[in-house]
C-alpha cells in the first residue's frame, strides 16, 4: 500500500508538466543569486541548497510532479533519475542540505569553502539542465507512469 493509500502525505502531487523552469524558480533563484553576493558563510551554504534544491524542483515540474518537501524533493530525484545522473550528484544534494540544516539551526559551523560550494553548485545546476535537456514526451510519461504505478498518488 502506497503511503498516499495509507493516510501520509507523500510530499508530491502531480500536476500539468510544464517547459522550461517554472516562472516562480526562476524568481526565487534571481533573489538568491542576489543574496551569495553579501559573502555571509551561512547564507552561502542555505542559497547553494537552494539553487541545487530549485534546479531539481525545475526539474520536476517538467515532469508535472509538485514535490515541496526537501527530503521527498530528493528522494524523487534519486528514485526517477538513478541511472541518468551519478549516486555523487544525489549525495551532493543530500549533503548541501546537511550543511544548510546545521548553518540555519545549530552552530553554522560546516568548514565549506565559499568558493568550493560555488562551483559544486554550479556543476549540479549544469548537470541539471542536461537532463531537463534530455527530457521528451516520451520519457516524461515513462517518469510519470513509474512515480504513478510505485508510489500512487
Amino acid at each position: 500500500m502506497s503511503p498516499a493509500e495509507q493516510g501520509h502525505s507523500t510530499g508530491q502531487a502531480f500536476w500539468q508538466p510544464c517547459e522550461g523552469v517554472p516562472e516562480e524558480v526562476e524568481e526565487r533563484l534571481a533573489i538568491h543569486e542576489g543574496e551569495r553576493g553579501k559573502r555571509n558563510r551561512g547564507l552561502g551554504d542555505f542559497c547553494g541548497l537552494l539553487r541545487q534544491y530549485f534546479s531539481v524542483y525545475a526539474l520536476l515540474s517538467n515532469l508535472g510532479v509538485k514535490s515541496e518537501i526537501h527530503d521527498c524533493t530528493i528522494a524523487l530525484f534519486a528514485y526517477l533519475f538513478r541511472g541518468s545522473v551519478s549516486p555523487g550528484l544525489v549525495e551532493g544534494l543530500r549533503r548541501s542540505k546537511r550543511h544548510r540544516i546545521e548553518t540555519q539551526y545549530y552552530t553554522g559551523e560546516v568548514g565549506l569553502d565559499l568558493g568550493e560550494m560555488s562551483v559544486e553548485t554550479n556543476r549540479f545546476v549544469l548537470e541539471m539542465e542536461k537532463v531537463l535537456d534530455g527530457l521528451n514526451t516520451r520519457r516524461i510519461a515513462e517518469l510519470r507512469e513509474k512515480l504513478k504505478r510505485d508510489i500512487g498518488s
